[in-house]
């Protein structure tokens, strides 16, 4: 699915969102932000909070892409290529990226993959490259947390916090309540 502009699909659910506290009577308009940019099956929009301005669009196949944010951007760099990492299509992908509070400085950010063989939900870290910034250390991977995944839908979903929907046969030793929160793990509670 090629998409003209991420933010098409990122301010329609925040129109949503929005429209659910806002006064029923206005009215919400969407802009198309980056005009020359087009991305296939984008799932995520982040920023480094780091004071350079850049945007982060996470794509489905496992790709994550870098560009200025500015309306006139003509393209995105990749970021990061984990592509032959990420079994994708349906609920299955990369499916986030959060970056840590500490980007700037130590240059570690986080993303959700679903990988194959056998089926699983994966959170790993990885750091910036040391040559650029606009680029990941693909071999900087360290798998965080992983689970097996029976199903084709995602089990875990990631944005900006971690958490596993509930489940009753799903068990943890971390999770002593089961009920499917990484809290305990990553000090998040959904």
């Amino acid at each position: 699915m090629k998409v003209a502009s991420i933010l098409t699909i990122m301010f329609s659910f925040s129109t949503l969102c929005l429209a659910t506290v806002a006064d029923e009577n206005k009215q919400y308009k969407l802009k198309n932000a980056f005009k020359k940019l087009s991305f296939d099956n984008p799932l995520d929009l982040q920023h480094t909070d780091d004071g350079t301005n850049r945007i982060f669009v996470v794509s489905q196949k496992g790709l994550i892409y870098v560009f200025k944010n500015n309306p006139s951007v003509k393209s995105a760099k990749t970021f990061l290529d984990i592509r032959d990492k990420v079994t994708s299509g349906g609920e299955l992908g990369l499916l986030g990226l959060a970056f840590h509070p500490d980007y700037k400085n130590n240059g570690y950010f986080y993303v959700n993959y679903t990988a194959s063989n056998p089926l699983r939900s994966v959170i790993a870290r990885y750091t910036v490259s040391s040559k650029s910034r606009n680029a990941a250390n693909k071999n900087s991977e360290r798998i965080l947390f992983q689970v097996n995944q029976p199903y084709s839908v995602h089990m875990i979903y990631f944005k900006n916090f971690l958490f596993i929907p509930r489940k009753r046969d799903f068990t943890h030793p971390l999770i002593p309540s089961q009920e499917g929160t990484l809290s305990l793990v990553f000090g998040v509670m959904v």
